[in-house]
């Protein structure tokens, strides 16, 4: 059957998909942000054009993070009909240039954020909220000059009027980008069975907390605290985010109807109050549920390592066992029958034969013994020191390796077992799978009150994927990671790769 590449129709038809696939998106987009907007204009403070938070920015960034920044115009259109509808053509179309905002946020989301999703640790967290940043402060600064040259605001009303778009459109942000990159894809749910209560019980308790709370003027706020770090611990990301909107939402309900206690005599302090309460909730919350995953993460590699553990020892035992019942145990009970067979015997000259007979055995099992010794832990090791059990390595080696030691010295046990075993495995893997005419280098050093191990080669490189595939490699991070330490690997095809372990001094 002809491939799809070889076929002008088949061709055709998928950029034909692709393009419609990519209007579809666009104007999905545009409806978004501009629904988006509808929303936060009627949440426009009481006698008032403040808005608390501008949820277009959250929509924007969330959307091109997720679906892919060529998506961008569908920014651009929905900002400019969203400007067009609410301010004279010359304003919005210079308002229309704060879309950058939504562009720069997402720009470097991506590009900071290169493994796994920015909620699942504190630095993603940390990453994300500074992305949002900076778009919203390059999005603020050219809204506020544009309304600067226009004579709508004063030279000194600019910087009031900066904070309060910056704030809004962070508020908005940091509200709707997470809820979006914790709830993608959707998951799926089974409406017939009903959630457990410790699924509901922490929603409730924000709810509860929230309805108390910005029902009165009281300076209550923080009572709210609690039960969004509980809905973060037990119900991780997800949770986290749906209780931050829940609590948001109340604040910004009470604070559009003058109630609650963000209620204040000046529009613009109600705003700033709600719009600082709402930052520092979802800011808060959402690190703590990446702390709480962190956490899981970490005991459940612990386990898994453990469990590894657990199964290399058992096979190492049974390899033992088989190895001094095959080896040793049989040469030692061959001794105790020939000693047995001289007891019976006469002939001097027999005797002097099965002892010399026994000697030889003795000797072979000393030297059983001493081989399974040494496997368990290398005498060089011992004797020399890491940098001498690593020449000992080299020079046995099947592929050329440098070895760079300098001067390290002793370290312990532990810390000179787990660098001589992964540099054993390592280099076993260079002669493995580096390919003919592949040298290695062994370097051994101390910085920064951190021991550093890098075992490179200049030979095929992993596969793309691969880098964190195969027994061998899981076997070096469980060592390195057993003295608190941590396995780096880089490589790619052709390019060669390098193995970089980091073990704390100490």
């Amino acid at each position: 059957m002809a491939s799809l590449s070889a076929n002008p129709i088949g061709r055709s038809r998928l950029a034909a998909d692709s393009r419609v696939r990519y209007v579809a998106g666009v104007v999905l987009l545009i409806a978004l942000y501009d629904g988006a907007a509808w929303l936060s204009r009627g949440l426009d403070i009481a006698g008032s054009s403040v808005s608390v938070v501008w949820l277009p920015s959250g929509v924007g960034v969330a959307f091109l993070y997720l679906a892919g920044m060529q998506y961008w115009p569908g920014v651009l259109v929905g900002d400019l009909l969203w400007q067009i509808g609410n301010f004279p053509v010359g304003e919005a179309l210079g308002f229309n240039a704060a879309t950058v905002e939504v562009f720069l946020a997402a720009f470097l989301l991506r590009r900071l954020v290169r493994r796994g999703a920015p909620l699942d640790t504190v630095a993603g967290v940390s990453v994300m909220v500074v992305a949002i940043a900076a778009g919203q402060a390059a999005g603020a600064t050219i809204s506020s000059l544009v309304l600067w040259l226009s004579h709508g605001v004063t030279t000194g009303e600019l910087p009031a009027q900066w904070r309060t778009w910056w704030l809004g459109g962070f508020c908005g942000a940091v509200l709707v980008v997470p809820l979006a990159l914790a709830w993608y894809p959707w998951p799926h749910i089974d409406l017939r069975r009903r959630p457990p209560l410790d699924a509901i019980l922490p929603v409730a308790a924000v709810v509860v907390t929230s309805v108390l709370v910005f029902q009165s003027s009281r300076p209550w706020s923080y009572l709210v605290f609690p039960a969004l770090m509980w809905s973060a611990w037990r119900l991780g990301q997800r949770g986290a985010t749906v209780a931050v909107a829940v609590a948001a939402g109340f604040a910004v309900y009470a604070t559009i109807h003058l109630l609650g206690p963000f209620h204040s005599f000046s529009a613009s302090r109600s705003v700033l109050d709600a719009q600082l309460f709402i930052v520092v909730a979802a800011l808060s919350t959402v690190s703590f549920a990446a702390v709480a995953s962190d956490r899981e993460r970490l005991a459940g590699a612990l386990r898994a390592s453990l469990s590894r553990v657990v199964e290399t020892s058992e096979r190492e035992r049974q390899r033992l066992e088989r190895d001094l019942h095959d080896g040793a145990q049989a040469q030692l009970v061959a001794i105790q029958i020939r000693l047995e067979l001289a007891r019976e015997l006469s002939d001097r000259a027999q005797i002097i034969e099965q002892i010399d007979e026994g000697q030889r055995d003795l000797e072979a099992a000393i030297d059983e013994l001493r081989s399974l010794a040494h496997g368990i832990y290398p005498p060089e090791l011992r004797a020399f020191g890491p940098a001498g059990a690593l020449q000992s390595l080299a020079s046995s080696s099947s592929v050329p390796v440098e070895v760079i030691d300098t001067g390290v010295g002793r370290l312990s046990d532990a810390t000179e077992a787990a660098i001589y075993f992964c540099a054993c495995e390592a280099i076993q893997n260079t002669a493995k799978h580096a390919g003919p005419g592949a040298r290695a280098t062994v370097e051994l050093s101390r910085r920064d009150h951190e021991i550093r191990l890098t075992v490179s080669d200049d030979g095929a490189g992993m596969p793309s994927g691969r880098n964190g595939d195969g027994i061998g490699i899981t076997s070096m991070r469980d060592r390195i990671g057993a003295v608190g330490g941590q396995l780096d690997i880089i490589s790619a095809p052709r390019n060669g790769t390098s193995i970089q372990a980091t073990i704390p001094d100490g």
